[in-house]
């Protein structure tokens, strides 16, 4: 009988580590005694749900209208977890929001009566088909974390890939088929609007209380519509990293068309607006 039971609970972890968390797509939990917080924060442009370059949500939460991640600032005990969800999806119980996109976790444990980094990973969203409904060849829609101690973190219970990032399309750790070539179309550049200028580029979490790294390096291929003609702000860098592209779209006829400037002209206030 002890036996069996040790055979059952162990079978209970494994499908809580692995199954969709249907309300959020990232999760973040403390398996160990320590006391931690979490921040979460792009690397590189993300997108909403919508796929546009805009940090603005397509479907915001109350408390969480950006796809730009944040602090969760509150203690994280034992068992206990913090919850992003993914732009889209249903539910207002997060902790914030991530759109598509690569972001990073820092861990801080509470050391003596300060917080201290003491770890982090990256986690991959950059892919188009993602999420799945029904999700194919036993991928799943979610992203789990688990830290085990000061040195070390697991994804979805199995110890983290060598390049330390969880690439939503390679489950393979969870199930040997869960696997897609990653798709970096169709992600496109968005209107200005009430909350925003999202054609001044690179676009910065820090203009929306928030943080970024690498903020101006593009990572999938990016389409500039007709009619947006978005603008490298002065004193910035925008770069077309390997294996990406951006493609400068018109109409048939020339009437619309796509621009892309660098900068301002020599003797302007360089405001790239």
């Amino acid at each position: 009988m002890k036996t069996l039971f040790i055979f059952i609970f162990v079978l209970f972890i494994n499908n809580v580590l692995t199954q969709d968390l249907h309300l959020n797509e990232l999760q973040v939990q403390n398996l160990s005694s320590d006391i931690i917080k979490v921040y979460v924060y792009p690397v590189g442009p993300v997108f909403n749900a919508n796929k546009e370059y805009k940090l603005r949500a397509s479907y915001p939460l109350n408390h969480a209208p950006y796809i730009i991640g944040g602090l969760v600032n509150r203690n994280i005990y034992n068992n206990q977890s913090v919850i992003f969800t993914f732009d889209g999806t249903t539910g207002d119980i997060e902790d914030g929001m991530i759109g598509y996109g690569k972001y990073r976790i820092n861990i801080y444990k509470l050391v003596g009566s300060n917080f201290t980094l003491v770890n982090h990973c990256y986690v991959d969203y950059s892919h188009s088909l993602y999420p799945w409904s029904p999700p194919p060849n036993g991928l799943a829609n979610d992203i789990s974390i688990t830290y085990i101690n000061e040195n070390t973190l697991n994804h979805w219970g199995y110890p983290m890939p060598p390049d330390n990032t969880v690439k939503i399309w390679d489950q393979r750790v969870r199930v040997p088929e869960a696997y897609e070539e990653q798709d970096k179309n169709g992600f496109k550049s968005a209107v200005p609007d009430s909350y925003g200028n999202w054609l001044q580029w690179p676009l910065d979490p820090l203009n929306f209380n928030g943080s970024g790294m690498d903020i101006g390096k593009l990572m999938v291929n990016l389409d500039i519509i007709p009619n947006h003609h978005p603008k490298v702000k002065c004193g910035e860098t925008f770069s077309i990293e390997s294996g990406s592209r951006l493609l400068l779209q018109s109409t048939n006829n020339g009437a619309n068309y796509s621009q892309f400037t660098v900068g301002e002209y020599p003797g302007s206030n360089c405001c790239a607006c």
